[in-house]
């Protein structure tokens, strides 16, 4: 799945921070093993359309808190499925006894304020 060229919505440019499929289950297989990440994908028929990742820090005092990304594809924009993957994101930070979610965006990022301003997130997402 390439998606960094088709918004400027992401913190990257086309090709910076690549990620090849072997780089991808491996971060997959390394979130499953730990409590304070994790990795969750979205596909359409058998495709991967989207994931977000939370990562979380090993260091005792920022025990309690991740940082969340998300990535869709532009032509499945609309569909919830960002709603989705940071609802079940949610859920497992509150299983979790992490108290804040962390989602850095750029500026220009207008849609993401709209959004966020719309979920009933009890101030676990900033």
């Amino acid at each position: 799945m390439i998606i960094d060229g088709e918004t400027e919505n992401l913190d990257r440019e086309q090709g910076e921070g690549y990620i090849d499929e072997l780089g991808f289950k491996q971060i997959i297989k390394e979130d499953t093993d730990s409590n304070r990440n994790i990795f969750l994908v979205a596909e359409v028929g058998g495709e991967i359309i989207g994931f977000s990742r939370c990562e979380g820090s090993k260091l005792r005092r920022l025990f309690h808190r991740v940082e969340f990304g998300v990535c869709i594809l532009k032509e499945f924009w609309g569909y919830s499925i960002g709603r989705n993957l940071l609802e079940q994101t949610v859920e497992w930070a509150d299983s979790n006894d992490i108290m804040k979610i962390n989602w850095p965006f750029l500026k220009q990022m207008k849609k993401l304020l709209f959004f966020t301003k719309n979920l009933d997130l009890k101030s676990k997402v900033f």
